[in-house]
């Protein structure tokens, strides 16, 4: 029987993505860099099926419900000459927690579909099909720093050398959200008084970020990634109505994080759309932030990952 086996990481966005420029061409309005992280990644079977009514889709060993199989299968269109396959998803991160899932889940599904249904696109092309599939999902194609420009379909690596780098995820609440991204930016996009100012200042982020990683030049990189990350969240929080996905204990954190950057320039933070919180590192002080962090998150909920690798095939 048929059968394709992809993997793909997810990839956390030091310049954010939040909003489409154009929603059907899903262009976005600001330029986001990312890089993959390996200790959270989906693996995504697609196997040949009998029935050829539909498309059946499995999510962590369950059915999946209709709102996904109804997404899965617009986003196979892109793949499929019409074929109805079965598709099994199993997601190492915790589903609509914030932590990027979806960019695993169709990376994975993007890359095991290219080559079952023999479309062979190249990286770069696969990666402006991906993001119909979910926008973040474009980035997690590649390894390495990877840019998405503003407004466009250009999605590439950064032509520089990847940095020895790491990150703690603070695992403050691994539920699925109350908001989803989707829903959220378009809201902020819509009815946030800063949301142009925010738009035009990280897309200057952006490309100073880009020249910073070119020198590799580990504290100005963390430093916009803090600032661009807590300046998403005040989109969020002046919209109408006001989104907040910090939690006590995010504040909680926040404060104890700002508190040691006063004395210690090993580290610097971000967050995406949820209540957890990434810590960036270079991987050869990861023990000793870890030492320090450890001073008020408990072990469990301190997940360290190094960088990871690009989407890619399994052996069956």
């Amino acid at each position: 029987m048929k059968q394709v086996i992809g993997k793909a990481n997810i990839n956390i966005a030091l310049c954010k993505y939040w909003g489409k420029a154009d929603p059907v061409l899903v262009y976005p309005t600001t330029t986001s860099i990312s890089f993959t992280l390996d200790k959270f990644y989906t693996v995504t079977t697609i196997t040949a099926q009998a029935n050829q009514d539909q498309h059946t889709i499995d999510i962590n060993h369950k059915p999946a419900n209709a709102g996904d199989v109804e997404k899965v299968s617009k986003f196979l269109e892109h793949f499929s000459d019409g074929e109805k396959v079965h598709v099994s998803s199993i997601n190492h991160v915790p589903i609509k927690a914030g932590l990027a899932s979806s960019a695993s889940a169709y990376a994975a599904l993007a890359i095991a579909a290219n080559t079952y249904f023999k479309k062979h696109y190249e990286p770069a092309r696969l990666a402006q099909v991906t993001r119909f599939g979910s926008g973040s999902a474009a980035r997690s194609i590649f390894s390495h720093f990877v840019k998405w420009e503003a407004n466009s379909d250009r999605i590439l690596p950064i032509d520089a050398p990847m940095m020895d780098l790491g990150m703690f995820v603070i695992m403050i609440d691994a539920s699925e959200k109350r908001i989803a991204s989707r829903q959220a930016m378009e809201i902020s996009k819509t009815t946030s008084w800063i949301y142009k100012e925010w738009v035009k200042r990280a897309n200057e982020q952006a490309q100073v970020m880009e020249a910073a990683i070119k020198k590799q030049d580990f504290h100005q990189i963390g430093s916009i990634a803090q600032d661009n990350a807590l300046s998403m969240h005040m989109t969020m929080m002046s919209s109408k109505p006001s989104i907040v996905y910090f939690q006590p204990e995010t504040i909680e954190i926040m404060h104890h994080l700002l508190t040691l950057q006063a004395t210690c320039k090993d580290f610097y933070f971000t967050m995406d759309a949820g209540p957890n919180i990434k810590v960036l590192v270079m991987h050869q002080d990861k023990e000793v932030v870890r030492n320090k962090l450890l001073k008020f998150v408990t072990p469990e909920k301190l997940i360290y990952s190094h960088y990871g690798r690009e989407a890619h095939l399994l052996e069956p």
